[in-house]
């Protein structure tokens, strides 16, 4: 017997949010197929990279730096930070504040961001269609998100 559920319970698939999930999964599980030779994940990746350009433009940067720049929970980059730190990838040390710790891309860490740079791009290429790309980025950098208050 089919069981039913409420009325009220709508269905995902008429939601641009589900589908947006959908898509965001495949493109993780994409992007993350292309860096397996690397030994680093999408979400490592992007960390690494967004620490990498705030360390162009600031002397120091922490977790928290981090996080607000990616739009991440300080907890969940504070778990990616830990394992770019076991790869060898990353080093924390006292920053000016001795309260928090500042990061610093390591030697190995700017290799690897140099050698998956192609494959990240080339993830991102096939990926996306390039005549609608553009506009996609578009559409997306124009959407008005507002940070949760919990």
């Amino acid at each position: 017997m089919k069981k039913l559920i409420p009325e009220n319970i709508p269905d995902p698939r008429k939601y641009t949010g589900f589908l947006l999930w959908q898509k965001s999964n495949a493109w993780e599980k994409h992007v993350n197929q292309k860096l397996k030779t690397f030994n680093i994940t999408q979400s490592e990746i992007f960390q690494l990279i967004s620490l990498s350009l705030l360390l162009s433009e600031q002397q120091e940067v922490t977790q928290v730096e981090l996080a607000n720049f990616t739009g991440i929970t300080a907890m969940n980059v504070s778990k990616i930070i830990k394992t770019l730190e076991q790869k060898g990838l990353i080093k924390r040390k006292t920053g000016t504040d001795s309260r928090s710790k500042a990061l610093e891309v390591t030697e190995n860490g700017i290799k690897i961001l140099i050698q998956s740079a192609e494959a990240l791009v080339e993830a991102n290429n096939t990926f996306f269609p390039s005549k609608d790309a553009e506009n996609f980025y578009k559409y997306l950098n124009s959407l008005n998100l507002f940070s949760s208050t919990i």
